[in-house]
C-alpha cells in the first residue's frame, strides 16, 4: 500500500494497517479471480489497468503477464477511451424552403473536409 498520494490523508488517519491489509489484499484477490475467469489457458495474460480504481492495484497480479497503465488511464472509463483517437461528427443541415436541392447539393460539396468516412 502508499501506492499513491490522493487527497488529504489526514482523514484516513484512523484507517489502521489491521484494516488496510485485508482490504487491499480482498481488491487484489477479486481482481485476480475476474483475470483467471477471463483467461483461456493458465498462461498469464497482458492487463491493461484503466479507471479511478487502478490507482488500488499494485504493479504485480497473479495471471497477468504485464501490467500496463496507458497515460491517463486513472481518467478513462474503458480501455476504448484510453486509447481511441479524438473524433468528431458534424452534421449540417440545408433547409429546401431557403435553397433549390441543386443549391443545397452545390453549398454542401463546397464545404472543406478534414476527411470522409462513410459507413
Amino acid at each position: 500500500m502508499g501506492r499513491t498520494s490522493l487527497g488529504d490523508s489526514k482523514r484516513l488517519a484512523n484507517v489502521t494497517q489491521a484494516v488496510a491489509k485485508p482490504v487491499d489484499r480482498l481488491i487484489r484477490k477479486m481482481v485476480e479471480n475476474c483475470i483467471d475467469r477471463l483467461k483461456l489457458s493458465l498462461t498469464g495474460v497482458p492487463v491493461v489497468l484503466v479507471g479511478g480504481g487502478s490507482i488500488l492495484l499494485p504493479d504485480e497480479i497473479e495471471g497477468a503477464s504485464e501490467i500496463h497503465r496507458p497515460t491517463d488511464s486513472e481518467v478513462a472509463n474503458a480501455i476504448g477511451a484510453a486509447i481511441a483517437p479524438v473524433g468528431a461528427e458534424i452534421d449540417r443541415l440545408f433547409s429546401y424552403t431557403q435553397y433549390s436541392r441543386q443549391e443545397a447539393f452545390l453549398m454542401f460539396t463546397s464545404l472543406p473536409r478534414a476527411s470522409v468516412g462513410l459507413m
